[in-house]
């Protein structure tokens, strides 16, 4: 039979490329020599394998040498498939490929491939490149297509449905259908038929085979949607969301509005905080807010994906930066910014989130005003239009946002926190909601003592889980980005013997006594020699026990937020040039120096100081590049 062909001249050579038409309109006695090849072409590489599907009834038996027509086949203009890791084979009678043609006929995108494929870097979210090859007689035939992920899906279905008879094939096709992430179709059936695929609920550990795992009477797909472990039928009480504060720190927070766009695509929510202290303030000049934000993306099946948000919110800080997050988490801030602050004292901070900026001078409560802050929220086209292939339901947006003192005698203490979200479900309206407020009642309780050439001093902080304090993982997010912007973060600040500077974060885990000391011995370490560093004659062993004594467990680190501390090098001989300085930490476990767990602030050359945060106790030293 003569199929109708486009030739394409290249020089000399002759290539067959078709219409997909051409192939739908085979009979099945010619798909003998029938070559499929579906390969990962994301733009994030992923160690998915290759699948080609070949004719049982072929002439070449060995699969690698009758594929290597297909195998040829690449996309023009992209360098990211997975062609070249080690492809999976599987075969199917021709009454299957047949079946399998007018399946994938049915997605527009194959149906209208003609010729070779060729990756314009236009579209987002690219997946899969689907080859087709066919020698009947002396003539060659062959297509391709690029499928988004959104197209993923129904193409792998179309292929399971047609050739997921055969035991091979099913099982061949399930791993790249898995390694993808989707969980649906004839490839991943639902045997209990309660909403969630057998392949997501081996990811969860629930029973294929019973649609409420842990017999709850909440099926095991509604507890994954709604937040639940589906397989502990044990509940933690839930919040009523608010939409406005009437009493205490936090009165006058509301949410002032929530719109929806008439296309139910995007929309924008508005909301007001107003902190104004109730009952313990200490003295300060400027109240604060920090706020942490983390953005979430959920499948229809309650499947959850971080959002990372130096990609997707313009107001983010520089991305080289911002990329370094905690599970999709940082800290709120504005490009250009010099604090992270909202209601700060630098130039950046004038915008709608920095009303009311509080006078320089000690506050005192009879007379402050709320400091207040209105925050606008919006959706943009970009969360649906990257996020939709992967089958995204919903975006939520939830922020801790706490106040803060900047200076004065209550200079790094937090006064209370609010915990509020808002999110979007597709074609549904905008929500914007308040979850909870925590203040603090009463004056410090927490207690560090620090010891240096046996003079003591006392600073009071709050502990980690007193009212008003921010969550551990505020902390933990708001720790890493002060390492990766090298900013200085407000604490107790103590001036002690020995050349050395403290500052105490706050809360603090348990009371604590921290002990500064000059070892008597110098530890060597050829590593130094290797990277020509050379120890100087500041050395400094800081330890910390709780406050009776008792010795913390080995890399125990009581503060939520790195201690900053600065060495004062100037009583040495030499004067170094501060470009060559560094700091290390010996390491006892090792038998050697390392720069982990610790970051140099800043350097003063004129001072001849050097300031580094750490979170870990230990011998810190100075070292210099001979």
């Amino acid at each position: 039979m003569n199929y109708q062909m486009v030739i394409n001249r290249a020089g000399d050579e002759i290539v067959g490329d078709v219409g997909f038409g051409t192939f739908l309109s085979m009979a099945d006695e010619d798909l003998s020599d029938l070559q499929i090849k579906i390969s990962y072409i994301g733009e994030q590489r992923k160690p998915l394998p290759t699948v080609i599907l070949r004719c049982n009834d072929s002439k070449e038996k060995d699969p690698l040498v009758g594929s290597r027509e297909v195998l040829k086949l690449r996309v023009a203009g992209i360098d990211f498939t997975n062609d070249d890791l080690t492809p999976m084979f599987c075969a199917a009678t021709k009454e299957q490929l047949s079946q399998l043609l007018r399946n994938v006929a049915q997605i527009p995108t194959v149906a209208s491939a003609v010729g070779a494929a060729r990756y314009d870097g236009v579209y987002f979210g690219k997946y899969l490149a689907l080859s087709l090859f066919n020698r009947i007689g002396t003539k060659d035939y062959r297509v391709q297509c690029i499928l988004g992920q959104s197209d993923a899906i129904p193409l792998l279905d179309a292929v399971g449905r047609a050739v997921s008879t055969d035991e091979k094939c099913r099982k061949t096709l399930h791993i790249l259908w898995r390694g993808l992430g989707f969980h649906i179709g004839v490839l991943d059936p639902d045997s209990d038929d309660d909403g969630v695929s057998d392949g997501r609920e081996a990811s969860w550990g629930t029973n294929p085979n019973d649609p409420d795992s842990d017999g709850d009477g909440i099926g095991d797909a509604v507890a994954i949607v709604n937040g639940r472990d589906p397989l502990n039928p044990f509940m933690e009480p839930v919040s009523n969301p608010l939409n406005n504060i009437d009493g205490g720190a936090f009165r006058g927070s509301r949410v002032v509005e929530a719109t929806t766009t008439p296309d139910l695509c995007n929309g924008h929510a508005t909301l007001q905080f107003a902190f104004r202290p109730a009952g313990f303030l200490p003295a300060t000049d400027n109240l604060v807010f920090l706020q942490v934000f983390r953005r979430t993306a959920r499948k229809a099946d309650g499947f959850q994906i971080p959002i990372l948000p130096s990609l997707y919110i313009e107001y983010a800080g520089s991305p080289e930066l911002d990329l370094h997050t905690l599970n999709g988490a940082t800290v709120d801030h504005k490009v250009g910014e010099l604090d992270p602050y909202y209601n700060g004292r630098d130039l950046q901070d004038v915008f709608s989130g920095a009303l009311e900026a509080q006078k320089p001078g000690h506050i005192k409560l009879s007379d402050i005003e709320p400091t207040r802050m209105v925050y606008h929220c919006r959706t943009y086209e970009e969360h649906w239009r990257a996020l939709n292939p992967e089958g995204v339901r919903e975006i939520q947006f939830d922020y801790e946002t706490a106040a803060f003192c900047e200076n004065g005698d209550g200079k790094g203490y937090y006064l209370g926190n609010l915990r509020w979200a808002w999110g979007k479900a597709r074609s549904g309206p905008v929500r914007a909601w308040i979850d909870a407020v925590d203040e603090v009642q009463a004056e410090p309780s927490g207690l560090v003592e620090v010891e240096c050439e046996g003079i003591r001093k006392s600073v009071s902080v709050y502990r980690e889980f007193d009212p008003g304090q921010p969550s551990p993982f505020f902390s933990d997010v708001l720790a890493l980005w002060l390492k990766n912007h090298k900013f200085a973060w407000p604490g107790r600040d103590l001036e002690l013997k020995g050349g050395v500077s403290l500052t105490i974060p706050q809360p603090v885990r348990v009371n604590t006594h921290i002990r500064i000391s000059t070892p008597n011995d110098t530890a060597e370490d050829r590593l130094l020699d290797s990277q020509r560093l050379q120890l100087l004659g500041m050395s400094r062993t800081i330890d910390g026990t709780d406050i009776t004594g008792t010795a913390f467990p080995p890399d125990y680190f009581p503060f939520s937020l790195p201690i900053q501390v600065t060495f004062d090098y100037s009583e040495l001989r030499a004067r170094i040039d501060s470009k060559t300085l560094g700091v290390v930490r010996y390491d006892s476990q090792k038998k050697r120096y390392t720069a982990s767990d610790l970051y140099i602030l800043r350097k003063d050359d004129r001072a001849q100081t050097i300031t580094f945060c750490t979170s870990r106790f230990g011998r810190f030293a100075l070292v210099h590049r001979a």
